[in-house]
């Protein structure tokens, strides 16, 4: 009986040596202009460990002591990317200043009356449904879109279907559309794009007007919505989450057997792809 208890009491031990981490934080800010950077990524790459500054440019993020020895990647669009290492952070928060990214410009002569409009993506149904918690900043939800390999698409405008549900006030997204090249996502936007989710049922078919972006692209795509901001009508309240991992508080998609999905679980995380179900995204595209 002693032995017994002696092993477990090794056991727990062990578990919580295993689980033991290091809370980082600081500040982000603009080298130029010393002003905070919003809604920045931060994490470690492929581990699915991250989060994202809130607008005072500020993130926390807990650490596992296994990956100490990792570099945090720090990016955001229209800055350079940033890796910094995780046993340089003190006990105080650090600040730390990204270089704004100088894109060259590039005219792109688009004559409307040459080109046509097409759909790509599908429509929703009320037989296939996502339902996402909104505890992970920097977690993102999309599909995968093919295009013309040889003839390059303008796109028009992003088209979805989504309403938060339980304790959510509202969520705040960011639109991002990576090129896709085998396993490798590059994010082709210059300028974030921002979109914010209600409880409001009428509201829930979204329409985001790209035009303005001069976002043209080929072949395959991503198209995902991102989580960068939750606010709560009140406090949030911890409970013990369903067998599928989702608790109260969540956001809810329409989906559709004709697309597939594609996301990762917070900021600087690794991609994954599911076939033949996903979020019903769409595009409209003129070629």
């Amino acid at each position: 009986m002693k032995k017994t208890t002696l092993i477990l009491i090794l056991s727990v031990l062990c578990l919580v040596v295993n689980a033991q981490s290091i809370d980082i934080q600081g500040f982000l800010m603009d080298a130029k202009t010393q002003k905070p950077v919003q809604y920045a990524n931060i994490g470690i790459a492929e581990k699915n460990i991250g989060t994202v500054t809130d607008e005072n440019g500020h993130f926390v993020l807990a650490v596992p002591d296994s990956l100490a020895k990792h570099d945090l990647t720090i990016s955001r669009i229209g800055y350079q990317k940033k890796n910094v290492a995780i046993n340089s952070f003190g006990k105080h928060a650090d600040t730390l200043l990204l270089v704004p990214e100088i894109y060259e410009l590039q005219e792109v002569t688009v004559s409307v009356g040459k080109m046509r409009e097409r759909k790509v993506g599908h429509a929703g149904n009320n037989i296939v449904q996502f339902q996402d918690n909104a505890s992970h900043l920097g977690y993102e939800f999309g599909t995968m879109l093919k295009l013309s390999k040889k003839k390059p698409s303008l796109l028009k405008d992003f088209n979805f279907q989504a309403v938060t549900f339980g304790n959510i006030d509202y969520a705040l997204m960011r639109v991002n559309i990576y090129q896709v090249d085998g396993e490798e996502f590059t994010n082709v936007l210059k300028e974030n794009i921002y979109v914010t989710l209600t409880d409001n049922k009428s509201e829930y078919e979204k329409c985001v007007n790209l035009l303005p972006y001069n976002i043209v692209v080929q072949g395959e795509i991503a198209v995902t919505l991102e989580l960068v901001k939750v606010h709560y009508k009140a406090e949030p309240q911890k409970v013990e989450q369903e067998n599928d991992g989702y608790g109260p508080d969540g956001i809810g998609y329409a989906g559709t057997f004709l697309n597939n999905t594609c996301g990762r679980d917070t900021s600087q995380g690794a991609w994954e792809t599911i076939s033949a179900v996903g979020p019903a995204f769409w595009l409209h595209v003129l070629q």
